[in-house]
């Protein structure tokens, strides 16, 4: 029964510390206080699977904040001579060797991992040498696909993604008009394939589809700022940035769409929505 992954697993029997689950070849405990209330023998289960403290499979019905396979953002909740230890929403820790420490790790702090099952020790375990476990395949996606992201960590340059759980990419700080935090998983475009491999992905699609998006949070800012917001082609880029989340080529694309509508007229200090 792998741990690090759910499982939907019959009950079999009941006793003084628990239900026992089955997968039909194995047994694994779900201790007492886990057991929902009108649960019965014969019935299916959908557990969380991992190691407790004597390294022995036990089930929860807990949800961590990620998975095996996950790429996440956690805090270390302590460490010792052995390594670090990730809070990943269970009892037990997710343990982080020293080799597995792109830098050392430091308690309180979050670091950007992957989750994976370590064959030769048997064990859960967290690396944050995050590229050690991306895929090898030639990259399958071509410019324009939407494409789900989880947002690594932070760079002068932007925010590396990793792309489909399997390819990495980055976001540049230029394409960024909202608050972002690594771990949080999103959705976007790629936009550029680079000969030497690199991936350049946008958070919002390129072309017509971009324009119709952006004229839409425009008009919705119009409406909400009771028709009138003062920014014009003369406002500087991060004035636009600040007030309607885009930026200076997006929102004066945006604002054409809307005024090729009749939705907007263009006075001399700002943009009024048309009564």
């Amino acid at each position: 029964m792998q741990p690090g992954i759910y499982h939907t697993l019959i009950i079999r029997r009941q006793t003084s510390v628990g239900f026992y689950l089955s997968d039909g070849k194995d047994d694994v405990l779900l201790p007492t206080k886990y057991c929902p209330q009108k649960a019965e023998i014969g019935s299916q289960l959908a557990v969380f699977v991992y190691l407790d403290q004597m390294n022995r499979p036990v089930a929860t019905t807990l949800n961590p904040y990620a998975i095996v396979g996950d790429f996440a953002f956690l805090r270390v909740a302590h460490a010792n001579e052995f390594g670090a230890f990730l809070d990943w929403g269970l009892e037990k820790d997710l343990f982080v060797p020293f080799a597995e420490q792109s830098v050392a790790m430091e308690i309180n702090k979050r670091y950007f991992v992957y989750i994976h099952w370590d064959e030769q020790s048997s064990r859960l375990m967290a690396s944050s040498n995050t590229d050690r476990y991306l895929s090898k395949d030639p990259f399958p996606y071509a410019v324009g696909d939407e494409v789900n992201l989880i947002l690594g960590n932070r760079s002068p340059l932007g925010y590396q993604v990793i792309i489909e759980k399997k390819f990495k990419g980055i976001v540049y700080h230029s394409e960024v008009f909202d608050s972002l935090r690594p771990g949080d998983p999103t959705r976007g475009f790629i936009h550029q394939i680079r000969p030497d491999g690199k991936v350049d992905v946008r958070l919002k699609p390129d072309g017509v589809q971009a324009i119709e998006g952006d004229a839409e949070v425009l008009y919705s800012l119009l409406k909400r700022h009771h028709g009138f917001i003062a920014l014009t082609d003369s406002s500087e880029p991060e004035q636009i940035k600040t007030v309607a989340h885009m930026s200076k080529k997006a929102f004066k694309r945006a604002v054409g769409s809307l005024y090729k509508a009749h939705k907007i007229t263009l006075e001399p200090n700002g943009i009024r929505l048309v009564d």
